[in-house]
């Protein structure tokens, strides 16, 4: 499968892209990649789900409220990317 990410295409194993019509009622968890320099958000930091605003994680936070939208959401601790 081909999807285009930043402008460019981008080939992924169909097995690896799940489709859906709402994203996930969590915060996503974002880790930087090995040897990108740490986000000024920090490292992990977090992506709301409603607003995609960006946030600081405090450390196994179990939920988080969005300093944009103010909506509040658990956090993704648990999805299987993270390991």
């Amino acid at each position: 499968m081909v999807i285009e990410v930043g402008g460019r295409p981008k080939a992924f194993l169909k097995a690896m892209i799940e489709i859906v019509d709402r994203p996930h009622p969590k915060w996503t968890v974002v880790r930087a990649p090995k040897g990108v320099p740490r986000a000024s958000l920090g490292d992990p930091y977090g992506v709301c789900p409603s607003c995609g605003e960006r946030a600081k994680l405090p450390r196994k936070a179990k939920r988080l409220k969005c300093p944009s939208c103010k909506w509040e959401f658990e956090v993704a601790w648990d999805e299987g990317y993270l390991t």
